[in-house]
């Protein structure tokens, strides 16, 4: 986790140092992304990933962006001995946005949270399980219209079993953005 943290502190001074700081929660994105499985992860062997679903909420912060949402994912079992299992992972995070060029924005963050591990009924397995997570995030960004916009990420997560799962994914999806209305700013300031 300790490299994960040097990238984001590098993204954040860069930030700090380019002298912009926007409005914080001036905005509000809405997304929502299918989220597919990358390669080389750390369950091949016992369990194979199958395509999920991101919810994502975005807002401006001073000197970056807080992403905050969840994933529900399914794994199923190589071998009857392993229950199938479907994960509820909810996060918040931090992350470095900037454009890429005229059309493009790109970003680069950090999210914690924690994975729910909901095991289908088999002996020899508990009925579920929780454990920390840190997520090292990047995406592009493509407006398609003035709230609109698509969403491709990629993602590098590592769950803090007894044993580190690591795993890598991508997701693909649309953001709707609005601004924030003036009684939720003033909740939120």
């Amino acid at each position: 986790m300790t490299h994960y943290l040097r990238l984001v502190t590098f993204y954040m001074v860069a930030s700090i140092l380019s002298g912009e700081i926007p409005t914080a929660f001036h905005s509000i994105e809405f997304a929502v992304q299918l989220v597919s499985p990358g390669n080389k992860n750390d369950l091949e062997g016992f369990w194979t990933p199958r395509m999920g679903i991101e919810a994502l909420f975005i807002t401006p912060f001073y000197w970056g962006e807080i992403h905050a949402g969840g994933q529900v994912r399914s794994f199923t079992a190589t071998d009857s001995d392993y229950p199938n299992y479907t994960t509820i992972a909810p996060f918040l995070g931090w992350a470095y946005s900037n454009a890429l060029s005229d059309n493009f924005n790109g970003y680069l963050g950090l999210r914690i949270g924690f994975n729910r591990m909901i095991f289908s009924d088999i002996s020899g397995f508990p009925g579920n399980e929780s454990e920390i997570a840190a997520i090292l995030s990047a995406g592009v960004m493509l407006p398609v219209s003035s709230k609109w916009s698509a969403k491709l990420s990629a993602y590098h997560e590592t769950i803090f079993t007894y044993k580190r799962i690591n795993l890598n994914y991508y997701s693909i999806g649309l953001g709707y953005k609005l601004s924030t209305p003036s009684w939720l700013m003033g909740f939120l300031e």
